[in-house]
């Protein structure tokens, strides 16, 4: 290949390359493109050549002003992240012992294992000891690969000893360490500073992809709204709202830290592939990276797919979603699911979750059937066969299936939505009642998002998008349409010529004596499109509703179910909020405003937020503290010193995963709850606190190989709520013990047949 014919090549790429931002470009901007409200008055909307600036000609501008958003964002929130961690604890003066002890509950087990992993001979035999476990549930042998969500820690723990490596063999100083005096009373403590210090590039990694959280919150809202303006509403309104919208600053190991970044990333990809209408297989691929991403950080990521995948399928039913456009997406989630399957070693949990097993089926109608989709008329007599039986088969085989493969492990979650609606309830459901972040939602946290306005403007566009489409059910409403003959002939993948976007199926709702919103959504049929894909040409104007749209405000609305049912999963509706925010700055959906009382009701409305939100973030950082535990520590440094390596323990579930971090003994039970073996063993743990007499308790605790037993005597009494006392919730799993005097009580008073061996204040050591 000669000169010339390299240099014609490079300007091929370059042509091609700004053919490409151009689309994209239009893609984020087509509400500009659209008639303005003045060009239906007959005035001329117009604009002189000058003044009109082509989307080629605007793109650096605006490409570098969202990357320098993007990055700027991106930065800052990981500061601020790290910032408000630093002030709760004051970690950079807190030795090693402190700082493991920092980790309560599920983070002391999760970070256990990357520090196996780092303090293993080399990274394999780390990654193998964890998959051939004894000792955090002894006896049996487990592989945590496969139970628990680790590869946020096997791949920190790798790049830790790359760093590590790198740095000793260019003989570079990456951690600085100082005496700390912690008072009188208190010996003095050696703290470490740096990268070179475990601690930090660990929690380096959470901050740093949480900082990412909020440029991938800033392009969803930039997306959706059309407009730079909306990503800049969403990260603001993320910022104002920062304390209800996460908890990574204070519970840094969490499953959630690492994994709810990858959803608002598979979030984004659906929404993009919603709105450009691309069926490409680089779509597709996107979307199962990113679920797959999302699937291997955390357990409870297929109940989060589960609430998507309905809300895909109810656009899809009701006549929104074109068939292609769901299949593409399902092929995503299919083979993304069954990557992780085989990534974390054949999790059957996978395959047994209402999720797995609705993707695999809608996976195999769609390729192996080829079902296309009938929309919901009139009445279900409308359906097809193989749609009724694909319906069918969705519902029935969720339990059919667990029945048969006895997958058991997700059974807590239902139980609990169960005891919120019904008076059952058993020992496991009433240990996550009884937690405050498992109550309803508060009163409180609906007032803080009303301050800062985040949830009247979330309510307001949710009612302008129902305006919209009302009025457009009254404007284009033709009794001359069938519903299910317009339905069928987009269902079947027929395009019409000059459709700009066939993934947005615009609508001519039906004419009916009832004109409720049920029954739009019921009767919904696709608009006939325009000759030339250009909005107001032929009398036939464009919806204002975009098909990505729909899909945000469904998925806000199922989160604000789980939101309204669980307390903590406001952690999943705030920032969707947040990101519903960004429409206020839509012209798609405020279009019927003028130009000027549409900016002077955003810049009103951000006004109003800002002295609340900046409020908000100036008491954040108000926060100082420093993290002790005197009596947690003395416990385990007594453990360290007195026991023996191989010494099995027993406790409570938040006790137990310190204890296996900081002294490495085995232990019999932990917080993971994601297991039906492991919830009962914790119920026979926990019969210390039951009505039981103390010898059969001993007797249990001999047959789970228990040599020593941490007691907590406050587990009899303290309680968030009534009823929420260990023995009472004991009376609820044997109702005819409860005129017995509580174990616990009996053993504080008299150990026997246990052994007292060392105690302070809040916790006893009891051998077996």
């Amino acid at each position: 290949m000669d000169t010339g014919q390299i240099v014609n090549y490079i300007h091929d790429i370059r042509a091609r390359l700004t053919s490409k931002c151009s689309l994209l470009m239009k893609s984020l901007h087509s509400a500009s493109s659209r008639s303005s409200p003045r060009a239906k008055t007959g005035r001329s909307a117009s604009r002189s050549p000058s003044a009109a600036r082509s989307p080629s000609r605007s793109f650096p501008a605006l490409f570098f002003a969202g990357v320098g958003i993007f990055a700027g964002a991106s930065i800052f929130h990981m500061w601020h992240l790290s910032s408000l961690f630093e002030n709760d604890r004051f970690f950079s003066h807190l030795s090693q012992l402190e700082r493991e002890m920092t980790f309560r509950t599920e983070q002391g087990l999760y970070y256990s294992f990357y520090k196996r992993i780092v303090e293993a001979p080399s990274f394999f035999s780390g990654v193998m000891e964890i998959m051939h476990d004894t000792s955090t549930e002894f006896p049996n042998e487990v592989n945590f690969i496969n139970r628990f969500n680790l590869y946020p820690e096997m791949f920190l723990a790798g790049i830790y000893r790359i760093y590590a490596t790198i740095t000793e063999f260019l003989d570079i100083t990456t951690v600085q360490c100082f005496r700390v005096n912690r008072g009188a009373g208190h010996s003095p403590v050696t703290a470490c500073v740096g990268l070179g210090d475990p601690f930090y590039l660990y929690l380096l990694g959470v901050f740093g992809l949480n900082g990412l959280l909020l440029g991938v919150l800033f392009l969803t809202g930039w997306l959706l709204s059309e407009n730079i303006g909306g990503g800049v509403i969403t990260l603001l309104c993320f910022l104002f709202n920062h304390g209800e919208a996460t908890r990574v600053m204070w519970t840094p190991p969490l499953r959630e830290s690492f994994g709810y970044p990858f959803f608002v990333m598979e979030m984004l990809a659906v929404a993009y592939l919603l709105k450009t209408g691309c069926r490409s297989w680089q779509m597709s691929a996107l979307v199962g990276v990113t679920s797959g991403l999302f699937i291997l950080q955390w357990q409870f990521a297929p109940f989060v797919l589960l609430t998507q995948i309905g809300v895909l399928l109810f656009l899809f039913i009701a006549c929104y979603l074109d068939y292609s456009l769901l299949r593409a997406i399902v092929q995503g989630l299919f083979y993304s699911l069954m990557a992780c399957y085989f990534l974390l070693c054949c999790n059957s949990f996978l395959l047994t979750s209402a999720y797995g097993i609705i993707v695999i089926a809608l996976f195999l109608l769609m390729e192996f059937f080829a079902v296309r989709k009938v929309p919901l008329a009139e009445r279900f007599g409308y359906m097809t066969g193989w749609q009724m039986a694909g319906f069918i088969a969705c519902v029935l085989l969720v339990p059919v299936w667990k029945m048969a493969v006895g997958g058991a492990d997700d059974a807590h979650i239902w139980q609990i939505v169960r005891a919120k609606f019904t008076s059952w309830k058993n020992f496991h459901t009433m240990l996550y009642m009884c937690a405050p972040e498992f109550d309803f939602l508060g009163v409180e946290v609906v007032g803080k998002l009303c301050r800062t306005l985040l949830l009247p403007i979330g309510v307001m566009v949710c009612c302008t998008v129902k305006f919209l489409v009302t009025r457009e059910l009254l404007t284009d409403c033709s009794c001359k349409c069938h519903p299910r003959k317009a339905c069928l002939h987009v269902a079947h993948g027929e395009r019409r010529v000059g459709t700009p976007n066939p993934s947005v199926l615009y609508d001519t709702p039906v004419c009916s004596a009832r004109r409720s919103h049920m029954g739009y959504f019921l009767y919904r049929t696709p608009k006939r499109a325009q000759s030339n894909g250009k909005p107001g040409e032929n009398g036939q104007p464009v919806s204002a509703v975009s098909l990505d749209v729909h899909y945000i405000l469904l998925q806000g609305y199922a989160f604000t179910a789980l939101a309204l049912l669980i307390m903590r999963l406001k952690l999943l509706w705030t920032p969707q909020l947040c990101i519903v925010a960004s429409l206020v700055a839509s012209r798609s959906i405020f279009g019927f405003l003028r130009r000027s009382w549409h900016l002077g009701m955003v810049v009103g409305l951000m006004s109003c937020m800002l002295p609340v939100g900046m409020h908000n973030l100036r008491e954040q950082h108000k926060i100082m503290g420093e993290y002790s535990n005197y009596p947690l520590e003395d416990i385990l440094t007594w453990i360290n010193n007195n026991t023996v390596e191989d010494a099995v323990f027993a406790g409570p579930m938040a006790t137990m995963a310190n204890l296996h971090l900081s002294t490495g003994r085995p232990i019999v039970n932990h917080p993971h709850y994601e297991n039906a073996e492991i919830r009962e063993r914790t119920l026979k743990v926990y019969s210390m606190y039951s009505r039981k007499s103390p010898r059969e308790v001993h007797r249990i605790h001999r047959q789970l190989g228990v040599d020593y037993v941490v007691f907590e005597n406050s587990y009899c009494w303290r309680k968030h709520k009534a009823g929420c006392a260990m023995p009472e919730m004991w009376d609820v799993e044997e109702p005819a013990r409860a005129e017995y005097e509580a174990c616990c009580w009996r053993v504080a008073a008299d150990p026997y047949p246990f052994t007292w061996m060392y105690g302070n204040d809040v916790y006893e050591i009891l051998k077996v």
